[in-house]
């Protein structure tokens, strides 16, 4: 039995052997980092000592590098579905 699961997009069924689609998997990917941000965040004002202060601050920027970069790459899908 093949059973059915509901992506977080839309709403919408696929079956569990259905992979995703390059732009399902992009906003999957940018709402995990969003959570894992939102983390960060959490333990940069709530951080106890320097060091982990610290370590947040550098674990924020790394996420941002990412954050942008899957921006740039979500855009370019755009640009390349909607030719003008």
């Amino acid at each position: 039995m093949v059973t059915a699961f509901k992506y977080l997009l839309g709403g919408k069924l696929k079956k569990a052997d259905e992979a995703p689609t390059r732009e399902e998997q992009l906003l999957v990917d940018i709402r995990a980092l969003k959570k894992e941000m939102d983390a960060a965040y959490l333990r940069f004002e709530y951080g106890e000592d320097d060091d982990s202060v610290e370590a947040a601050i550098y674990v924020l920027e790394s996420l941002k590098r990412r954050y942008h970069r899957l921006l740039k790459i979500g855009r370019a899908s755009c640009r390349e579905r909607v030719s003008y």
